[in-house]
């Protein structure tokens, strides 16, 4: 019997993940670290063969115990979280361990290699997964995600490491409690303050994006082979395990075009218009997008190349554009207002 230990099951990218690998493997054992006994219930209650233990990410002993019983360990809580480091470490900790090498898979993102914040302009580079992972390993340690993700590259000599990298996560998700993605949550609350769609600047950077039920596809994937223990292959783990989880690419001012057309049809803004943000615009307007503007990088540039996956997976991203899923992710984001 496999046993799997996941941190993140409750979130968005967490609970596609929970889905897919239960509905590909049924006999797998889970056990979910929840925050409440609440959440642990309904989460016991959607997906049989599942144990919630309730605590946070600064219960250390709890969950190195856990990852040690398991085996293999599922991270996808967000890694920018205080508790994040110690818990990371926790998990090696309860890898190493073991008599048997365990298996952890963490989820970092891929606005490491994000660029050029003003969405003045599109970037021409593309980063590749394969060819640039000597730059992707060794980035500054001020790099979004670069301190979490060297964590694991500094204990993957006692455990099988694999790190999922998704650009903007997007599609509704079977999680229990978090079925939104949060970028999307966030931007439409932001339309709304300002009743008009925007941009920074013009709009011109580019974006990847990956369905939330894609990306799950390259866990379970990666838990495939990491079922298979001793037999798994070699060239998925490791210091150089990187993935990128990315199915296509739009500027900003395209999405942005997309959403206030559907959210002006559902009487959300009174017009289609979007205004450019940038030093010139008014003072509380961009007080407006700044205040989510700095977790979701409005004007950056996030461009890449899922090849390691594609390669060594036989990963290939097959969900609905973002166009397609607007018009529900909408409705339902309106739903909760």
């Amino acid at each position: 019997m496999t046993k799997l230990f996941f941190l993140g099951a409750t979130g968005h990218i967490g609970g596609a993940v929970v889905n897919a690998i239960l509905a590909q493997y049924p006999d797998v054992e889970l056990t979910a670290l929840v925050r409440d006994q609440n959440k642990a219930q309904r989460l016991e209650q959607a997906f049989s063969r599942t144990r919630g233990v309730v605590g946070d990410l600064d219960d250390v002993d709890l969950i190195e115990r856990e990852s040690k019983a398991a085996g293999i360990v599922i991270n996808t809580s967000p890694d920018q979280l205080d508790g994040s480091p110690a818990a990371i470490r926790a998990i090696l900790r309860g890898l190493a361990a073991r008599t048997e090498r365990g298996f952890y898979i963490q989820t970092s993102g891929a606005f490491l290699v994000g660029e050029e914040g003003s969405g003045d302009r599109a970037s021409g580079e593309v980063w590749n997964d394969v060819l640039d992972i000597d730059r992707i390993t060794t980035m500054p340690p001020d790099r979004y995600h670069q301190r979490t993700d060297q964590l694991l590259r500094d204990g993957s000599s006692n455990a099988n490491i694999a790190i999922v990298s998704p650009t903007v996560v997007y599609g509704l998700s079977a999680s229990t409690e978090n079925q939104i993605p949060i970028t999307i949550r966030d931007i439409i609350a932001t339309t709304r303050k300002l009743s008009a769609g925007f941009t920074m600047s013009r709009g011109r950077n580019i974006m990847g994006y990956v369905h939330v039920n894609d990306l799950a596809d390259v866990y379970v994937k990666l838990v495939k082979d990491a079922m298979e223990g001793s037999k798994s292959e070699s060239r998925l783990w490791g210091s150089h395990a990187y993935y990128f989880a990315n199915g296509e690419e739009i500027s900003f001012a395209g999405y942005m075009e997309a959403l206030v057309k559907i959210l002006r049809a559902k009487g959300a803004i009174p017009s289609d218009s979007i205004k450019e943000i940038g030093t010139e615009s008014d003072a509380a307007e961009r007080e407006i997008v700044n205040e989510t503007a700095v977790f979701h990088g409005y004007g950056t540039n996030v461009r890449c190349r899922s090849e390691r996956a594609a390669t060594l997976l036989g990963w290939k991203p097959k969900g609905p554009s973002l166009r397609d899923t607007l018009p529900e992710v909408v409705d339902l984001v309106l739903s909760r207002k």
